[in-house]
């Protein structure tokens, strides 16, 4: 078996991945998978991806502890943007799926952990069990805030949640008003804002340990006043 490492620029690209439907993907027991389930697995860092050529298989084989490290900081290298660091996010008044306000007013104060995505886009739900176990962990946290701003129509996202649940505050919005509004065209792209309402981390894409980033992130924008 050969190894096709994470490190290429784009593997997370919707392109990309949509490229290895074809091959057959199984999970860390070795049962066949979805292609979604098994890299959310790599997305994880619990496990990188092998394929064999001539059975057209995937599967997983742990990582090591210095491998993830060496992934955590690639991922980390590629989809980091620092143009907008320290400065303002956009102020906003929305409605949540639920039919609830949501505001940056009302949020002033908290850090605000941002997820952009849409339903169908592979490498948003690639990364989506990662952010759930995000949000579990600060679930007792009332400092800090998850919003997951979805540039789907309300009827698409209440299909889609329901056999694929997300466990952010789900905002809809059509897709050129997330691109107007937030200078959003290409997703997923993760924000968390301090208590300030600045930018301290801004990504576009995903990879191996997009959470542990996040929590790093997140942890930090807590820790100062």
């Amino acid at each position: 078996m050969k190894k096709m490492g994470l490190l290429v620029a784009g593997l997370f690209s919707a392109t990309t991945v949509l490229g290895q439907k074809k091959a057959i993907f199984l999970d860390s027991l070795g049962q066949r998978t979805t292609y979604e389930l098994h890299w959310a697995q790599v997305v994880g860092g619990r496990y990188r991806t092998v394929y064999d050529r001539k059975t057209h298989l995937r599967t997983l084989v742990r990582t090591s502890p210095a491998e993830f490290a060496k992934e955590l900081a690639a991922t980390d290298a590629r989809i980091r943007r620092r143009d907008r660091l320290g400065t303002s996010f956009p102020t906003f008044a929305l409605t949540d799926l639920a039919g609830q306000p949501v505001s940056s007013a009302d949020l002033a104060g908290r850090v605000i952990v941002i997820n952009f995505w849409f339903a169908g886009c592979t490498p948003c739900e690639m990364e989506r069990p990662e952010l759930n176990a995000l949000r579990q962990h600060y679930a007792t946290d009332e400092r800090v805030r998850f919003l997951s701003f979805a540039a789907s129509s309300p009827e698409q996202l209440r299909g889609f949640l329901a056999d694929h649940p997300v466990l952010y505050d789900v905002v809809p919005l059509p897709k050129p008003e997330v691109e107007r509004q937030f200078g959003v065209s290409n997703f997923p792209v993760n924000v968390v804002l301090d208590r300030a309402g600045r930018y301290v981390f801004n990504s576009v894409g995903t990879g191996v340990g997009i959470g542990q980033l996040l929590r790093r992130e997140i942890d930090g924008a807590l820790a100062r006043p």
